[in-house]
């Protein structure tokens, strides 16, 4: 318009926001909505939305044009013409049954905005060209009730710096097995349509995920692992062992790390097949799917390595991007795994390194370039491991499509 119509009066922006479905439900003793007020109040998914718009209109006015406004839309959940209060659009939480109204994470987070009149927003070029803000929650984490470290790869830049991963496409989680009745809810908003199983039939005690609409295949990647006869490669159950034997802190987590090492290699050079079948499926499919695999690290994490890296993705931003899920565990998963392996402690050796438990939770980034580089010297390129190993251009071609959003 400005370029159009140079001469322009004011502009006031009247309503700029981000829908979220929310489903209502029975009213829990707190007197709050059911399943969905997690995300209704907690609502992050709002706040970066808002602050990439906050931004751009920064870079707006900075560049001469007249703003003169700007206005959240809206300032309370408010009944919608086609959705009714499915979809929530408010700073203000409201109770769809009682009326009684929270205001959310959002609301404090944009009165210090208004405040600062913006400032404590950065602008685009403030916040650093090559971070892109999270959108839909996607590159930081994203809610699934009771799963631990759920996570996408979206807002995620190529190396060439012109294209950034889409949102919402491809999730991977550990501890599925927590999962809350509200978490199924979240599964179909966040569009699920697939769930990959990455674990062997030796770890699956339970079948915790049933979800309409939602197809689940197991994909084993721990070659010929199992811990009944003495040949499994998984971390978890040798660092048992290795405590069960007596050794200390530090011996255990030295022999972890061999192991996982060990495991990394497993999963690489015989699973390759396995890792092209799941990136096919996610080509051809028909919509977003999550990988799964409880406390494997290892692989959910490989899988997504892979993935990033035929889409354009340099290795140190693959590298930060799996370390840093390790923060998204959560207590009570970590509790569960620390438990489940024999009171592991989580200590530190005489040189500075992780203790055993830790390991288990942040697999160490070195093995992540040692992968990237292992799967190189033998294929030349990861989209060649993957074409060696069972896909199509036309496959590659296909996520690519799918995931590359131009930047501006």
């Amino acid at each position: 318009m400005h370029r159009e119509y140079p001469d322009h009066p004011r502009i006031i922006v009247t309503e700029n926001g981000r829908g979220m479905e929310h489903r209502t439900g029975a009213a829990h003793a707190t007197g709050h909505d059911g399943g969905g007020f997690y995300d209704g109040v907690h609502d992050l998914t709002r706040i970066a939305y808002l602050t990439r718009s906050i931004q751009d209109l920064r870079d707006i006015i900075a560049g001469g044009i007249d703003v003169g406004g700007y206005y959240i839309w809206s300032s309370i959940d408010n009944i919608q013409w086609m959705n009714g209060f499915r979809e929530r659009f408010g700073l203000v939480h409201v109770n769809a049954d009682s009326l009684e109204r929270e205001r959310k994470d959002s609301f404090f987070w944009f009165s210090k905005v208004v405040e600062s009149n913006g400032a404590c927003v950065p602008s685009s070029e403030e916040a650093g060209n090559n971070v892109a803000a999270p959108s839909d929650g996607d590159a930081a984490g994203i809610v699934i009730h009771g799963v631990p470290n759920a996570r996408g790869i979206g807002g995620l830049m190529t190396v060439d710096g012109h294209h950034r991963l889409r949102n919402g496409l491809f999730l991977r989680s550990a501890g599925l097995n927590f999962m809350t009745p509200e978490g199924r809810n979240d599964l179909q908003r966040l569009g699920v349509r697939t769930i990959v199983d990455l674990r062997d039939s030796w770890e699956v005690t339970r079948w915790p995920y049933e979800v309409d609409g939602i197809e689940v295949l197991r994909i084993p990647l721990l070659a010929g692992s199992n811990p009944s006869d003495g040949s499994t490669s998984d971390f978890i159950f040798s660092v048992a062992a290795a405590r069960l034997s007596g050794a200390n802190g530090e011996q255990t987590s030295r022999m972890g790390h061999e192991i996982l090492k060990a495991t990394y290699r497993n999963i690489v050079d015989n699973s390759g097949s396995s890792i092209a079948y799941i990136l096919t499926l996610l080509a051809e499919g028909n919509g977003p799917m999550l990988i799964h695999c409880t406390a494997g690290k290892d692989r959910t994490g490989i899988v997504a390595a892979v993935l990033e890296a035929i889409l354009g993705v340099d290795d140190e931003s693959i590298v930060s991007s799996y370390a840093q899920s390790a923060g998204n565990l959560g207590e009570a998963f970590r509790k569960a795994i620390s438990s489940g392996m024999l009171d592991i402690p989580n200590d530190t050796t005489s040189d500075g390194g992780v203790g055993a438990l830790a390991g288990i939770l942040a697999s160490p980034a070195s093995l992540m370039r040692e992968m990237l580089g292992r799967i190189r010297s033998k294929h030349c390129t990861v989209a060649q491991y993957c074409l060696d190993n069972g896909m199509t251009k036309e496959h590659l071609e296909q996520l690519r499509s799918m995931f590359l959003e131009p930047i501006d």
